[in-house]
């Protein structure tokens, strides 16, 4: 966790996550400034993203020229409830294990983004996917003889 905490830090501006940013920053100003051209204005939906990363990278008055509108949406972490069983008695270590590859994909594809690449994870994790994924945890566990790999 402490390298993801590390490529998401937003206090350097010489880290290498704002380095990314800001390289990735400059193909945003173009199609803003593509898109105010063809349309009189920009509107962006934004899937996980932050206030800080829009009020870091793009200066206020350039948003506002161009008549940018920006939604973010942020999915809240899943808790057990989401689960296929939420009493199971891994319930909560299959919760950290899911929010913590939730994470970690969401910074690896912000990086292979920012290099211009494609998505390493171009998944996207619903609640239905989770709990078909708990259940056929439990059936597996329950084929091993109760075992799961995250208990060993």
């Amino acid at each position: 966790m402490k390298l993801i905490h590390a490529l998401q830090d937003m206090d350097s501006d010489q880290s290498l996550s704002a380095r990314f940013r800001r390289a990735r920053a400059a193909r945003v100003v173009a199609l803003i400034e593509k898109t105010f051209a063809e349309r009189g204005q920009c509107r962006i939906a934004d899937l996980g993203g932050e206030p800080t990363y829009w009020n870091i990278l793009f200066d206020r008055a350039f948003l506002e020229a161009n008549k940018v509108h920006i939604s973010l949406f942020n999915p809240q972490p899943f808790t057990v409830d989401d689960l296929y069983d939420p009493k199971a008695p891994d319930a909560q270590r299959v919760i950290l294990l899911i929010n913590s590859w939730v994470q970690l994909t969401t910074v690896l594809n912000e990086l292979a983004r920012s290099m211009g690449q494609h998505d390493f994870y171009p998944f996207v994790m619903s609640r239905p996917v989770l709990r078909k994924m708990h259940f056929i945890q439990l059936v597996v566990k329950d084929a091993r003889g109760g075992t799961s790999r995250l208990e060993i």
